[in-house]
Protein backbone atom coordinates (compact mmCIF):
# COMPACT_ATOMS: atom_id res chain seq x y z
CA UNK A 1 0.00 0.00 0.00
CA UNK A 2 1.27 3.38 -0.65
CA UNK A 3 1.09 5.17 2.43
CA UNK A 4 2.37 8.86 0.83
CA UNK A 5 -0.31 11.80 0.06
CA UNK A 6 -1.08 13.76 -3.07
CA UNK A 7 1.62 16.05 -1.10
CA UNK A 8 4.11 13.79 -1.24
CA UNK A 9 4.59 13.51 2.48
CA UNK A 10 4.13 10.05 4.09
CA UNK A 11 1.32 9.19 6.04
CA UNK A 12 0.85 7.61 9.37
CA UNK A 13 -0.97 3.94 9.37
CA UNK A 14 -2.55 3.57 12.06
CA UNK A 15 -4.92 0.43 13.16
CA UNK A 16 -7.64 0.03 15.55
CA UNK A 17 -8.30 -2.99 18.16
CA UNK A 18 -11.52 -2.32 19.64
CA UNK A 19 -14.15 -4.54 21.10
CA UNK A 20 -16.65 -1.71 21.34
CA UNK A 21 -18.22 -0.80 17.73
CA UNK A 22 -19.02 2.52 19.13
CA UNK A 23 -15.41 3.55 20.23
CA UNK A 24 -13.86 1.84 17.09
CA UNK A 25 -16.56 3.36 14.61
CA UNK A 26 -15.53 7.18 16.36
CA UNK A 27 -12.01 6.62 16.29
CA UNK A 28 -12.07 5.67 12.92
CA UNK A 29 -14.30 8.48 12.19
CA UNK A 30 -12.13 11.34 13.88
CA UNK A 31 -8.49 10.11 12.58
CA UNK A 32 -9.60 10.83 9.41
CA UNK A 33 -9.93 14.53 10.36
CA UNK A 34 -5.84 14.35 11.71
CA UNK A 35 -5.24 14.48 8.26
CA UNK A 36 -1.83 12.40 7.10
CA UNK A 37 -3.08 9.74 8.72
CA UNK A 38 -4.84 6.06 7.30
CA UNK A 39 -6.55 3.35 8.97
CA UNK A 40 -5.66 0.52 7.38
CA UNK A 41 -6.97 -1.65 9.98
CA UNK A 42 -10.37 -1.70 12.05
CA UNK A 43 -10.52 -5.07 14.28
CA UNK A 44 -12.42 -6.02 17.41
CA UNK A 45 -10.28 -8.73 19.03
CA UNK A 46 -6.51 -9.79 19.20
CA UNK A 47 -7.61 -12.97 17.37
CA UNK A 48 -8.58 -11.16 14.50
CA UNK A 49 -5.51 -8.24 14.55
CA UNK A 50 -3.07 -11.00 14.36
CA UNK A 51 -4.45 -12.22 11.10
CA UNK A 52 -4.33 -8.58 9.66
CA UNK A 53 -1.14 -6.63 11.35
CA UNK A 54 1.11 -8.62 8.87
CA UNK A 55 -1.03 -7.44 5.82
CA UNK A 56 -1.96 -3.85 6.71
CA UNK A 57 1.45 -3.09 8.54
CA UNK A 58 0.03 -0.38 10.47
CA UNK A 59 2.70 1.88 11.55
CA UNK A 60 0.50 2.31 15.21
CA UNK A 61 -2.43 0.39 16.85
CA UNK A 62 -4.45 2.26 19.12
CA UNK A 63 -5.60 -0.70 21.49
CA UNK A 64 -8.43 0.10 23.28
CA UNK A 65 -8.05 -1.55 26.88
CA UNK A 66 -11.20 -3.26 28.06
CA UNK A 67 -8.94 -6.57 29.89
CA UNK A 68 -5.89 -5.44 31.15
CA UNK A 69 -4.31 -8.96 31.37
CA UNK A 70 -5.38 -10.30 27.95
CA UNK A 71 -4.30 -6.67 26.68
CA UNK A 72 -0.69 -7.24 27.98
CA UNK A 73 -0.65 -10.34 26.62
CA UNK A 74 -1.95 -9.37 22.82
CA UNK A 75 0.40 -6.32 23.17
CA UNK A 76 3.88 -8.90 24.48
CA UNK A 77 2.53 -11.17 21.53
CA UNK A 78 2.07 -8.60 18.76
CA UNK A 79 5.27 -7.08 19.95
CA UNK A 80 6.85 -10.37 19.50
CA UNK A 81 6.00 -11.01 16.05
CA UNK A 82 6.17 -7.42 14.37
CA UNK A 83 8.72 -5.67 16.23
CA UNK A 84 8.13 -2.61 14.54
CA UNK A 85 4.59 -1.70 14.79
CA UNK A 86 3.94 0.48 17.72
CA UNK A 87 0.98 0.23 20.12
CA UNK A 88 -0.88 3.27 22.17
CA UNK A 89 -3.21 2.43 25.02
CA UNK A 90 -6.52 3.81 25.09
CA UNK A 91 -8.53 3.22 28.49
CA UNK A 92 -11.19 4.64 30.17
CA UNK A 93 -9.71 4.77 33.64
CA UNK A 94 -6.11 4.83 34.97
CA UNK A 95 -4.49 1.97 36.46
CA UNK A 96 -0.71 2.43 37.24
CA UNK A 97 0.40 -1.37 37.92
CA UNK A 98 -1.47 -2.58 34.62
CA UNK A 99 0.05 0.34 32.58
CA UNK A 100 3.58 -0.05 33.89
CA UNK A 101 3.11 -4.08 32.59
CA UNK A 102 1.87 -2.89 29.14
CA UNK A 103 4.69 -0.57 29.02
CA UNK A 104 6.98 -3.59 29.70
CA UNK A 105 5.08 -5.39 27.10
CA UNK A 106 5.92 -3.02 24.24
CA UNK A 107 3.45 -0.45 24.84
CA UNK A 108 4.56 2.94 23.20
CA UNK A 109 2.18 5.28 25.36
CA UNK A 110 -1.68 5.68 26.76
CA UNK A 111 -4.25 7.95 26.10
CA UNK A 112 -7.35 8.41 28.08
CA UNK A 113 -10.88 8.36 26.84
CA UNK A 114 -11.68 11.90 28.78
CA UNK A 115 -8.12 13.22 27.00
CA UNK A 116 -9.14 15.84 24.41
CA UNK A 117 -8.85 15.08 20.32
CA UNK A 118 -5.62 17.25 20.24
CA UNK A 119 -4.18 14.96 22.92
CA UNK A 120 -4.86 11.79 20.75
CA UNK A 121 -3.44 13.76 17.85
CA UNK A 122 -0.31 14.66 19.84
CA UNK A 123 0.31 11.18 21.23
CA UNK A 124 0.00 9.48 17.92
CA UNK A 125 2.61 12.10 16.49
CA UNK A 126 5.05 11.23 19.48
CA UNK A 127 4.96 7.71 19.18
CA UNK A 128 5.51 7.80 14.83
CA UNK A 129 8.32 9.93 16.13
CA UNK A 130 9.54 7.08 18.22
CA UNK A 131 8.69 8.43 21.64
CA UNK A 132 6.96 7.44 24.26
CA UNK A 133 3.98 9.33 25.02
CA UNK A 134 2.20 9.55 28.52
CA UNK A 135 0.05 12.51 29.67
CA UNK A 136 0.19 14.40 32.80
CA UNK A 137 -2.54 12.99 34.95
CA UNK A 138 -1.22 9.13 33.31
CA UNK A 139 3.08 9.87 33.89
CA UNK A 140 2.75 11.05 37.17
CA UNK A 141 4.28 8.42 39.19
CA UNK A 142 4.33 5.60 36.21
CA UNK A 143 7.63 6.86 34.68
CA UNK A 144 9.09 6.04 37.52
CA UNK A 145 7.64 2.52 38.54
CA UNK A 146 8.40 2.22 34.83
CA UNK A 147 12.16 2.38 34.84
CA UNK A 148 12.56 0.66 38.33
CA UNK A 149 10.80 -2.30 36.60
CA UNK A 150 12.83 -2.22 33.06
CA UNK A 151 14.79 -5.01 32.40
CA UNK A 152 18.39 -3.47 32.07
CA UNK A 153 18.67 -4.88 28.45
CA UNK A 154 22.93 -6.00 29.32
CA UNK A 155 21.70 -7.93 32.22
CA UNK A 156 20.22 -10.99 30.27
CA UNK A 157 22.39 -13.00 27.64
CA UNK A 158 21.64 -13.43 24.57
CA UNK A 159 19.06 -9.79 24.45
CA UNK A 160 16.49 -12.06 25.99
CA UNK A 161 13.70 -10.35 27.85
CA UNK A 162 13.12 -11.42 31.63
CA UNK A 163 9.90 -13.04 30.57
CA UNK A 164 11.55 -15.03 28.00
CA UNK A 165 14.41 -15.94 30.53
CA UNK A 166 11.50 -17.78 32.48
CA UNK A 167 9.70 -19.06 29.59
CA UNK A 168 13.68 -20.15 28.81
CA UNK A 169 14.33 -21.54 32.41
CA UNK A 170 10.99 -23.81 32.64
CA UNK A 171 11.62 -25.31 29.38
CA UNK A 172 15.06 -26.40 30.33
CA UNK A 173 13.35 -28.25 32.86
CA UNK A 174 11.46 -30.39 31.13
CA UNK A 175 8.05 -28.33 30.91
CA UNK A 176 5.84 -29.08 28.33
CA UNK A 177 4.52 -25.88 26.53
CA UNK A 178 0.85 -26.45 28.73
CA UNK A 179 2.69 -26.90 31.89
CA UNK A 180 5.12 -23.53 31.30
CA UNK A 181 1.39 -21.32 30.52
CA UNK A 182 0.26 -22.89 33.88
CA UNK A 183 3.27 -22.09 35.93
CA UNK A 184 3.14 -18.78 34.05
CA UNK A 185 -0.78 -18.35 34.07
CA UNK A 186 -0.23 -17.53 30.28
CA UNK A 187 -2.29 -18.84 27.69
CA UNK A 188 0.26 -21.73 25.28
CA UNK A 189 -0.10 -19.54 22.29
CA UNK A 190 1.85 -17.03 24.38
CA UNK A 191 4.48 -19.40 25.12
CA UNK A 192 4.62 -20.27 21.52
CA UNK A 193 5.16 -17.36 20.84
CA UNK A 194 8.07 -16.19 23.11
CA UNK A 195 9.46 -19.59 22.28
CA UNK A 196 9.54 -18.64 18.55
CA UNK A 197 11.53 -15.32 20.03
CA UNK A 198 13.79 -17.01 21.76
CA UNK A 199 15.10 -19.85 18.94
CA UNK A 200 15.40 -16.36 16.83
CA UNK A 201 17.27 -14.30 19.14
CA UNK A 202 19.64 -17.48 20.35
CA UNK A 203 20.05 -18.65 16.81
CA UNK A 204 18.15 -21.91 17.88
CA UNK A 205 15.70 -24.56 16.19
CA UNK A 206 15.28 -27.16 18.99
CA UNK A 207 13.71 -27.04 22.42
CA UNK A 208 16.80 -29.21 22.91
CA UNK A 209 19.42 -27.15 22.21
CA UNK A 210 17.42 -24.06 23.45
CA UNK A 211 17.90 -26.30 26.99
CA UNK A 212 21.42 -26.80 26.58
CA UNK A 213 21.83 -22.62 25.77
CA UNK A 214 20.53 -21.75 29.02
CA UNK A 215 22.72 -24.47 30.74
CA UNK A 216 25.85 -23.59 29.18
CA UNK A 217 25.49 -19.94 28.83
CA UNK A 218 22.53 -18.21 30.64
CA UNK A 219 22.41 -20.33 34.40
CA UNK A 220 26.24 -21.09 34.51
CA UNK A 221 27.54 -17.86 36.24
CA UNK A 222 24.17 -16.48 37.55
CA UNK A 223 22.64 -18.99 39.04
CA UNK A 224 24.98 -21.42 39.75
CA UNK A 225 25.84 -25.10 39.09
CA UNK A 226 23.22 -26.72 36.00
CA UNK A 227 20.41 -28.62 36.75
CA UNK A 228 20.14 -32.04 34.92
CA UNK A 229 17.89 -32.34 31.77
CA UNK A 230 14.27 -33.81 33.04
CA UNK A 231 13.14 -37.06 31.83
CA UNK A 232 11.70 -38.97 29.75
CA UNK A 233 13.48 -37.24 26.81
CA UNK A 234 10.19 -36.73 25.79
CA UNK A 235 10.51 -33.92 27.04
CA UNK A 236 12.20 -32.05 24.27
CA UNK A 237 9.57 -32.72 21.82
CA UNK A 238 9.21 -30.53 18.85
CA UNK A 239 6.94 -27.47 19.82
CA UNK A 240 3.23 -28.16 19.55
Amino acid sequence: MDSRRSDGVEAVNIGILSSRTLIRKALVGLLQTFGRVDVVLDVNSGVKAFAAVGKTQPDILIVDSMDSAADVETLANLKALFPQIKSLLLTDKLDEQSLVRALRAGASGCVLTSYSPGALQRALKAVAQGEMWLGGQVANGVIAKYILTQDAPDRIPGGLTRRELEVLKLLSKGFRNKEIAASLFLSEETIRTHLKSIYKKLNLNTRHGAALHYFHHIQIGSEGPPEPLATPSTAFAAPK
